[in-house]
């Protein structure tokens, strides 16, 4: 299971992380909660499959990354799931994400 998923159930957000409001000349909070480690009681429909992994020496090796040009414009009110699986412990995950809030015209 990999990929980002919606429609998932949520039974814990586990750890809340805050966003960073990266426009510093606005002071608008997000009004999106993000949490890392949740437990989902139902996982939804896949709706961007990705795999991508590396072997070798993890220092020298990028195991993968996704660029702006794969936007995929999200659901109002609509519960995602972005999951990671490793097949080794050892492994570490920086994700970063980058969004914009915007409500469109006629909602």
């Amino acid at each position: 299971m990999y990929g980002v998923y919606e429609g998932v159930t949520i039974s814990s957000t586990g750890t809340v992380i805050t966003p960073i409001n990266n426009n510093r000349h606005s002071s608008n909070v997000s009004s999106l909660l993000v949490g890392r480690n949740g437990t989902l009681s139902a996982s939804g429909t896949n709706i961007y499959p990705s795999l991508f992994g590396v072997t070798g020496n993890p220092v020298r090796s990028l195991g993968g990354a996704l660029r702006a040009d794969s936007e995929i414009i999200l659901k109002k009110n609509t519960a995602y799931a972005f999951i990671f699986r490793s097949t080794d412990a050892s492994n570490n995950l920086d994700y970063r994400g980058y969004w914009y809030e915007h409500t469109p015209k006629g909602a």
